[in-house]
């Protein structure tokens, strides 16, 4: 079976593949896709040009190209999968939808974009997403007869982030400046870690307004080599985030279990599936500044950093690898080809 994945323009494949193969980043091909590559798959990656927003939007009246093949044609995310509908070709389309299920109740003008995208991802014979909570919703939009929707757990490459000694000085870390990160409420939280643990470092990436605790230390962006130093002198890592159906932060979640570090995010819908509450990292309310505070302090003692971030390493390996997350890809895309019938129109 032949699957063509498209990819930005914008990024460098040659320049990817030169620099993991240099030690400096992880996985050879974005998200570990190259992993798909088996005796029964044949992956071609293709690069995607961007869309004029005339081009975008006439895919509201027209249809992709079918073609016997490749069989699959596929993007990893809904804006790249427009411009695969745009250029692509193949006998069955797929993609992943991140972003739009919380935009669908967001703003008036969130809302409009992404019903708009929704009807433009109508001919997608797949659509998978990272969240369990993301697929009701996306089923609702795009038509259950029309799309298969599926739940694909997310993975990191843990032959990059590999397990490290815990630190001799406690540390907490929070990475991450996407749109739906709680800071205030971590930054609250960790003045309360910082009062009650002032021999704990507290490390964030963070470039907002807001005043910095004392105690607490920004970090700037990092090459993923910097990052992966940042995991092996940390404790804990921490994540607050506001209410969303996409797990936000779960890249750094992953990240931090690779390490052997125990975790703490805040308790979406969907996080149970990548942190278990009590064995390998804490879920805590939404916007519960003490709760954080606790999770994060609990965390901190040695003993409990030990057991879960041993249980963290463990889950990573078994579950959240890149190379997990190919596989359960490819067994998609090949029990959906045995199955496949013609799509539906809207």
């Amino acid at each position: 079976m032949r699957v063509e994945f498209g990819f930005r323009s914008e990024t460098d494949l040659v320049e990817w593949r030169r620099s993991h193969e240099a030690g400096q980043r992880p996985d050879a091909v974005p998200y570990g896709l190259d992993r798909i590559t088996s005796p029964e798959i044949e992956l071609v990656a293709t690069p995607l040009e961007p869309l004029t927003t005339g081009r975008e939007f006439s895919l509201l009246f027209g249809k992709p190209a079918r073609a016997p093949t490749p069989e699959w044609s596929i993007a990893w995310d809904e804006h790249a999968a427009l411009r695969l509908l745009a250029q692509g070709s193949g006998a069955r389309f797929g993609c992943g939808v991140i972003w739009a299920t919380d935009q669908l109740s967001g703003s008036p003008r969130e809302r409009a974009r992404a019903r708009l995208m929704m009807r433009m991802l109508r001919p997608m014979d797949l659509v998978w997403c990272l969240s369990r909570a993301q697929v009701t919703p996306l089923r609702a939009e795009l038509g259950a007869r029309r799309t298969q929707v599926e739940f694909l757990k997310f993975g990191v490459d843990t032959d990059f982030f590999t397990v490290r000694p815990l630190p001799a000085q406690s540390a907490v870390l929070s990475i991450g400046n996407d749109v739906d990160r709680d800071s205030r409420t971590l930054l609250a939280a960790l003045e309360l870690v910082h009062n009650a643990r002032p021999d704990a470092r507290l490390r964030v990436q963070y470039a907002g307004d807001l005043a910095v605790p004392t105690g607490v230390e920004r970090l700037p962006r990092m090459t993923h080599v910097q990052l992966r130093e940042e995991y092996a002198a940390t404790t804990v890592v921490a994540i607050a985030t506001r209410p969303n159906l996409h797990v936000s932060g779960m890249t750094a979640v992953l990240e931090g279990m690779a390490t052997g570090r125990p975790v703490v995010l805040t308790r979406t819908p969907g996080a149970e599936d990548y942190v278990r509450d009590g064995e390998w990292g804490l879920l805590t309310e939404p916007g519960s500044v003490e709760d954080l505070a606790r999770g994060i302090l609990y965390s901190l003692d040695s003993g409990n950093a030990e057991r879960m971030g041993a249980a963290a390493a463990v889950a990573a390996a078994a579950e959240f690898s890149s190379a997990r997350l190919a596989a359960r890809l490819a067994g998609l895309l090949t029990a959906s080809s045995g199955s496949w019938r013609p799509h539906r129109a809207p």
